[in-house]
């Protein structure tokens, strides 16, 4: 058994084809490979980190990847990796410690790159493993917001519809009454301080190119100062609208959610439901949050510090110096 580290454009097209055909066996579903390429490619450094174990026949039986970002931090800029796209074949799986020796490989070849921590949103099945054997701390579990919105009442027919669209109206107006008190508390609430020292990801017009390349999965409205994403689904049913980045003359605030909300509830294709995954405390703390017994998928945060000294690591880990969503790491 052998594990190499390697950075995407430096895999061969026929490790790719290794990677994908593996991936695809312990995950199932169908992927080409060189769609799996292109997702690691589009980062801000035009590629990820990959750790890689070969059984004697020199066969790919293993992969693990990090994929660098860029965060604000107290106004600087640092260099994070985003860990994902794991696997170990199964015939390989009772080396328990195989897949710690695929992750400290390529923990000290990112760290020679500069990046100074890692996260990591593992599933319920790898949890406890990231949490023992790999020794990454939890910062905290990302919470599920949701809105009505008036395409709810689409569902019930065109008698019950008409009967109901008056009510589209009030429904809006009670949601706007309550948007716009929030507003006003938030401005007494506040703070003085113009620096934000919270982590964000760095945005620009490259980093949305290569985050949202997919645009038949994310759908980016523009509409004067306003812009927005959605990735619509069905989910149960139901027809659902995942926010994952809002803006206002290219400010992320109070104001530019309150526009959103309004301009998707009033769009022809308007939702039945608007939802937000993250830690949106930032925002305001009127949002309905999701009991977690209703929440269809657990999202921890968990994170693996290298270069930082214990007040930056504890600054890290508290969750109110986050802004976390689905645009930082979409793990649905």
């Amino acid at each position: 058994m052998n594990i190499i580290c390697k950075s995407s454009i430096d895999i061969t097209d026929k490790e790719w084809i290794e990677i994908t055909d593996s991936f695809t066996a312990n995950f199932s579903g169908d992927l080409q490979w060189q769609n799996f390429k292109k997702y690691f490619l589009n980062s801000y450094l035009g590629y990820a980190y990959h750790s890689l174990v070969l059984n004697n026949e020199n066969r790919i039986v293993g992969h693990t990847a990090f994929i660098p970002k860029k965060y604000l931090w107290n106004g600087v800029e640092v260099l994070m990796a985003q860990s994902g796209s794991t696997f170990i074949d199964k015939e390989y799986r009772t080396d328990l410690l195989l897949y710690r020796k695929l992750y400290d490989a390529l923990k000290k070849y990112v760290a020679e790159k500069g990046v100074q921590f890692i996260l990591i949103v593992p599933n319920k099945a790898a949890y406890t493993y990231t949490e023992r054997i790999l020794k990454c701390k939890n910062i905290f579990e990302l919470d599920y917001y949701i809105i009505p919105s008036t395409g709810i009442y689409s569902r019930w027919g065109t008698f019950l519809g008409m009967l109901l669209w008056p009510l589209k109206g009030v429904q809006i107006l009670i949601f706007s009454l309550f948007l716009e008190f929030m507003n006003i508390r938030l401005r007494f609430n506040k703070s003085k301080n113009s620096v934000d020292k919270r982590l964000s990801l760095i945005r620009n017009e490259e980093f949305e190119k290569f985050r949202y390349y997919n645009d038949r999965e994310y759908r980016i409205t523009h509409s004067g100062k306003l812009k927005y994403v959605l990735n619509t689904k069905i989910e149960k049913g139901i027809k659902t609208a995942y926010l994952m980045h809002f803006e206002f003359g290219g400010i992320v605030d109070f104001v530019a959610f309150k526009r959103t909300i309004n301009h998707i509830q009033l769009s022809k294709d308007a939702p039945e439901l608007i939802m937000l995954i993250g830690n949106y405390e930032w925002l305001m703390d009127g949002l309905f949050k999701l009991p977690k017994k209703y929440q269809p998928q657990r999202f921890p945060l968990m994170i693996d510090v290298m270069s930082l000294s214990n007040e930056q690591t504890e600054f890290l880990l508290d969750r109110t110096n986050w802004k976390f969503s689905l645009e930082n790491f979409d793990v649905r």
